[in-house]
C-alpha cells in the first residue's frame, strides 16, 4: 500500500472514530449516572490527540530541510484542523439522529 493510501486511510478512520465514540460516550452517560463525563471527554481527546501525532509520526514524510519539515506540519496541522471539525460535525449530527435534541 503506498504512503499516500495509508495515510488517507489513517485520516478517515480518525474522522470516523470521533462520531462513534462521541455516540458510545452518551449511550453510556444516558445508561448508568457516569459522574466522570468531563473526565471521559478530556480522556478522548487526548487519546485523539496521540493518534493524530502518530500518524504524523509515522506517515508524513520527512522532509530534507526545516523549511519543508515545517510546511509538511502546518499542512498536517491544517488537515488535521479541517478534520477534526468535519468530525464534530458528524458526531453532533450522530447524537441528535440518534437521540434528538
Amino acid at each position: 500500500m503506498k504512503l499516500g493510501w495509508k495515510l488517507s486511510a489513517n485520516l478517515l478512520a480518525w474522522i470516523a472514530a470521533f462520531p462513534l465514540i462521541n455516540a458510545a460516550a452518551r449511550m453510556l452517560e444516558r445508561r448508568w449516572e457516569w459522574a466522570g463525563s468531563s473526565a471521559a471527554a478530556g480522556t478522548v481527546a487526548v487519546v485523539l490527540l496521540l493518534w493524530a501525532g502518530l500518524i504524523y509520526w509515522l506517515l508524513v514524510p520527512r522532509g530534507t530541510t526545516a523549511a519543508k519539515r515545517a510546511g509538511y506540519l502546518a499542512a498536517f496541522a491544517l488537515l488535521m484542523l479541517a478534520s477534526g471539525l468535519l468530525s464534530m460535525w458528524l458526531g453532533f449530527w450522530l447524537s441528535v439522529g440518534l437521540y434528538g435534541l
